[in-house]
């Protein structure tokens, strides 16, 4: 079975590193591993303001608290993304505006300045599928309006925009570490502070952040320890095993049920624990190797669907997109496609053993976010509400092999929406 999104990057060894943080208790306790990681992040982008936080959201949430915002100021994000963006922004005070997006799912900077108003505090630069957005645009905006400028890398940790590392063009940047992202910890983030005048507010702030709680940092390690054999033996039972340990809570959700309807989960103001910091460092040292198998995946996935009629692939992209997953979009040619045919293709695929992703089916995700407490009304942004309904990811995880992405790529060419 080829999975999108249970741990798609763990291999062996991180299942061994994660079963020796079990075992030696003093980790739990200590500081190395987070340093490894912090010391890491401060080389390669060559910055010493990093901090460490318990979630990627839980960074955005530090960037914003940050800002003082007040009631009245407002967040210029995207729609088609996560309510781990939308949430903190509200979380933090401030209310979240959508940009509609453009053929790379991000921000369409065409309409980015039409939203701007005199309470206009901050723009939030979404890289979406670690396809990097035309940042360069965007802050010249931002400049003639003294905005400041965030980078949500949380897709797109290594990628590059006209040869310019993703998160050192913004005044900040924050990355996620989640289970399904470009490198994973189960749980964890990371802020960069890429303006010196802007750093002694967060340092401020993160000195209030607390410890992340034992046990909520023993759930997070049990995941990889668990989902590893797991998936080994998804077809012979393992799913049941999966399923079963998720419903008694010994895995977490990517997601709660509370944050879709704009609750805050205890972590955000937690930093990231050290038991985490030590599996996102170890990950970190196999960045390239990822990456470079993702880039590799998505070439072959471009030139082999490059003809489909059925499926639109992402053109105009910048040539250091990383591409976490590759996002391709169902198309009918000028019937309107309804959010049902997509889902269609992903259970017909899973029938042939592949789980495709739905980043993101819905226009603020996941499935059951309460679009009213994230300040959105449908039709506010078109071409993010109906890319939602079409859209469909192809896994790039080290976990896929170019012969697996074969066969995804056999089975789309041979989809007639009756397979």
């Amino acid at each position: 079975m080829v999975h999108i999104s249970l741990s798609p990057n763990l291999e062996f060894d991180d299942f061994v590193a994660a079963l020796g943080r079990l075992v030696f208790v003093w980790d739990w306790f200590g500081h190395r591993g987070a340093e490894k990681l912090q010391i890491a992040l401060v080389e390669y982008f060559e910055n010493p303001q990093i901090y460490l936080t318990a979630s990627g959201r839980g960074a955005l949430y530090l960037i914003l608290k940050s800002l003082d915002l007040q009631k009245g100021d407002e967040v210029i994000t995207q729609a088609f993304t996560c309510n781990a963006v939308a949430n903190p922004i509200i979380w933090a005070g401030a209310k979240p505006i959508y940009a509609d997006i453009d053929d790379t799912f991000n921000i369409d900077v065409l309409k980015l300045e039409k939203l701007i108003t005199p309470n206009t505090r901050a723009f939030i630069i979404q890289h979406t599928f670690g396809i990097p957005a035309r940042v360069d645009e965007i802050i010249k905006i931002a400049r003639r309006h003294n905005i400041v400028v965030i980078e949500d890398c949380a897709h797109a940790l290594g990628a590059t925009y006209k040869r310019r590392k993703i998160g050192t063009l913004g005044d900040f940047a924050l990355f996620s570490f989640g289970r399904d992202k470009v490198i994973s910890s189960v749980y964890g983030g990371a802020v960069s502070v890429n303006t010196k005048e802007l750093n002694a507010k967060i340092e401020e702030q993160y000195k209030k952040s607390k410890k992340s709680a034992v046990f909520w940092s023993l759930q997070q390690l049990l995941h990889p320890l668990l989902t590893y054999p797991m998936l080994l033996t998804y077809n012979y039972g393992g799913k049941y095993f999966l399923y079963l340990a998720q419903k008694l809570h010994l895995l977490s959700l990517a997601v709660s049920k509370g944050e879709r309807v704009g609750e805050m989960p205890i972590f955000i103001s937690r930093k990231m624990p050290n038991v985490l910091a030590y599996l996102a460092h170890r990950q970190f040292k196999k960045l390239d190797k990822l990456n470079n198998h993702r880039k590799n995946l998505a070439k072959i996935y471009e030139k082999e669907l490059s003809g489909n009629p059925n499926f639109k692939i992402v053109k105009n992209y910048d040539a250091g997109s990383i591409f976490l997953r590759y996002p391709v979009k169902l198309h009918h040619g000028a019937s309107p496609v309804q959010i049902e045919d997509a889902a269609q293709v992903r259970r017909d695929a899973k029938k042939k053993g592949f789980v495709l992703g739905d980043w993101y089916s819905g226009v603020i995700a996941p499935h059951g976010t309460d679009l009213g407490k994230m300040s959105y009304m449908e039709g506010m942004c078109p071409t993010a509400d109906s890319s939602a309904t079409q859209i469909i990811n192809l896994p790039t995880n080290i976990s896929t092999s170019q012969k697996d992405a074969i066969k995804i790529i056999n089975f789309l060419n041979g989809y007639s929406g009756n397979n």
